[in-house]
């Protein structure tokens, strides 16, 4: 089984640009900021964040270009691992970034961020969740989550944790007006996060789950 998972082919070079260049320039972010920013618990989370986001594309492309549709579907379940724990790292680093973590109590961090992450990974493990895979001249394969309670449940918390980052840096940036270096990074952080979140919580979750039309895998 381990080794027809890596039953894998890089013909298709439109899917090779969309999913491994980003992350092949995300896990070059994890090493630039892991080496050379100061060891602080923001940065930390920061650029753990980072390497579950390359991590994630990685198993993104290879569920992109797996031969067969059993392979895809491996890939994308091995995938959610790190797509459902870098959720929790992105919102505690917004946390520490925008200085929220002072208001809040680390068990509500834990109930709202890891502990619903935790309970996925496990319904993934499981196989709880279903999928439907379809076959595409563009994405070679199309991973449509099933309407079934876990997918709904599962989906929407990480639909919620995208939108809380997304809302913070866009409050904080316009918040923050007298330190224009703040302010900068604010920006830059929200604008960054604004169109693969609102655009993947259209196409990957609405679309199949609400609409139940096919995915479009933009969010990578």
């Amino acid at each position: 089984m381990q080794k027809e998972l890596f039953d894998l082919n890089f013909d298709n070079w439109k899917v090779v640009l969309f999913t491994f260049i980003p992350a092949a320039i995300n896990i070059g972010i994890f090493i630039y900021v892991s080496v050379f920013f100061p060891k602080n618990r923001t940065n930390s989370a920061f650029y753990i964040f980072v390497l579950l986001l390359g991590l994630w594309q990685i198993g993104e492309g290879f569920t992109r270009t797996s031969i067969s549709s059993e392979n895809a579907l491996g890939w994308y379940r091995i995938s959610g691992a790190p797509s459902l724990f870098m959720l929790p790292f992105g919102l505690l680093f917004t946390f520490r970034f925008i200085g929220f973590h002072k208001k809040i109590n680390d068990i509500f961090l834990f109930l709202f961020l890891f502990l619903p992450a935790i309970i996925f990974e496990m319904c993934i493990i499981a196989r709880l969740d279903k999928y439907v895979i379809i076959k595409s001249e563009l994405w070679n394969w199309i991973v449509n989550p099933e309407p079934s309670a876990i997918n709904r449940v599962m989906y929407f918390w990480m639909t919620l944790a995208a939108l809380i980052m997304l809302g913070l840096f866009w409050l904080h940036f316009f918040k923050t007006k007298q330190n224009k270096t703040i302010r900068t990074k604010s920006f830059l952080l929200a604008a960054g996060f604004t169109i693969p979140v609102v655009g993947g919580v259209i196409t990957e979750v609405i679309f199949p789950l609400i609409i139940q039309i096919d995915s479009i895998p933009l969010t990578t």
